[in-house]
């Protein structure tokens, strides 16, 4: 015997403690709303894969973006506090071009962390 259901097709396949219907190997008892139980397990298991995903991103995205911005600004720092132990009389303009250079290194990192926030926030 074949019912079907929307565009699923369902076999009977026995009456022990009611119906038992066998929809993709996947046993569903009658009371249960077969096309809403499948769909929603269905779909849960979607977004499990799609947070999963998307957490998995938001780490590449901060282990990359924190770690290439802080390469960066030891090496700017080195290279001023050498220049101003060669240069003493421009330390005042070494250190300042030194920090504002700093500031828009930082600004890549933070970019990094949005998206990782983006990433898990929407999600």
């Amino acid at each position: 015997m074949t019912l079907t259901s929307g565009q699923m097709s369902i076999h009977k396949i026995s009456e022990r403690d009611g119906f038992e219907y066998r929809e993709c190997g996947i046993e569903v008892k009658k009371n249960r709303p077969l096309k809403r139980n499948l769909l929603r397990r269905t779909i849960m298991e979607e977004i499990n894969y799609v947070k999963m995903a998307a957490y998995f991103g938001a780490a590449i995205a901060m282990g990359i973006g924190g770690l290439g911005p802080s390469l960066g600004q030891g090496i700017v720092a080195a290279k001023a506090v050498e220049t101003m132990g060669k240069y003493p009389e421009m330390s005042t303009k070494i250190r300042t071009t030194m920090f504002l250079a700093l500031g828009i290194i930082e600004t890549s990192s933070i970019y990094a962390f949005v998206v990782a926030m983006m990433l898990i926030i929407g999600s």
